[in-house]
């Protein structure tokens, strides 16, 4: 993801004045906030091209097996 999110600034310069966020849902919740710290660390690095990065969002996204496999709330009715 980090590879093609590059190339594609580099292709398309005209959209690096824009906002620039990161988003997904589910799994997401693994992938989007890893590619979010390592486009923050080369901005940092003063890797170019230097991306207008916003922030995240994340959807419903998978953290743990344990927290999210105990997230239900247990319900009885009758």
């Amino acid at each position: 993801m980090k590879l093609i999110t590059k190339l594609w600034f580099k292709l398309y310069p005209e959209f690096l004045s824009n906002p620039f966020f990161i988003a997904g849902e589910s799994y997401a919740g693994v992938y989007v906030p890893t590619l979010a710290y390592e486009v923050m660390k080369g901005i940092d690095a003063g890797v170019t091209p230097k991306l207008n990065f916003k922030g995240y969002i994340v959807g419903n996204g998978v953290t743990d097996e344990q927290i999210d496999g105990n997230a239900l709330v247990p319900f009885v009715h009758g």
